[in-house]
């Protein structure tokens, strides 16, 4: 059982994330523990952060978000292969910021085909070009976000995949993931950026039964689980 922790404190340790779920120290780790894949993945992994390595300065360049808010290279890997594995017909980013993890995305997409819906609340994310043929850019509005979004879910649903990169909130946390349980197909997979920044994951994964894996990235903790 979870401790007793106000949910709105920030942040929790690895050492809580070790004691309430599947914790991997790093890639390697994932990939021999992991079951939500029935493929070896290694490869694509890999190719995914080569992929990411190779736009990263042109990212960079053109950010209007902190460049340590981008997503990391394990990240991007995770991305990529799940993607090519998967092959989705809709995928879901909330959270653009500087449109690394959605370059990853189309990039891999391109090989899959499917779509690709992205979230942010600032417009200024229209001006890196992302918008393609099967890849669409929705800005809400700040205020009414959680409205805005589930509405235009409802229209999409069901999901394939669900990647959440937003608002790190425990209360946004513990609304989108619950949000992406609801629209996700049977066995669509959810992951989630900044695992660690509230208690949302832990408790999400608990009260739905979820197994979840805590994967270790640079700076920040991952989170992936598969709807049953």
């Amino acid at each position: 059982m979870l401790a007793a922790r106000h949910p709105d404190i920030r942040g929790v340790s690895l050492a809580y994330l070790d004691q309430h779920s599947l914790l991997c120290a790093n890639v390697n780790d994932f990939l021999e523990q992991q079951d939500i894949f029935d493929t070896e993945m290694a490869s694509l992994v890999e190719e995914g952060m080569k992929y990411a390595d190779s736009i990263s300065d042109a990212v960079n360049v053109s950010s209007v978000y902190p460049v340590l808010w981008n997503a990391e290279r394990i990240l991007c890997g995770l991305l990529y292969a799940s993607v090519i594995l998967e092959k989705p017909q809709i995928v879901i980013e909330t959270g653009i910021g500087n449109g690394f993890s959605t370059r990853v995305i189309q990039k891999a997409l391109a090989e899959t085909k499917g779509e690709l819906h992205s979230f942010d609340i600032r417009t200024e994310v229209r001006d890196f070009g992302l918008e393609k043929h099967n890849s669409f850019i929705h800005i809400l509005d700040k205020k009414n976000a959680n409205k805005e979004l589930s509405s235009i879910i409802s229209s999409l649903k069901p999901i394939d995949i669900w990647f959440h990169d937003a608002n790190h909130t425990y209360r946004w946390q513990k609304f989108e993931y619950q949000l992406a349980l609801a629209s996700l197909k049977p066995s669509g997979l959810l992951i989630s950026d900044d695992i660690d920044a509230s208690e949302a994951w832990l408790r999400f994964s608990k009260r739905n039964l979820l197994k979840s894996y805590c994967l270790i990235d640079t700076r920040k903790v991952i989170g992936i689980v598969r709807k049953p």
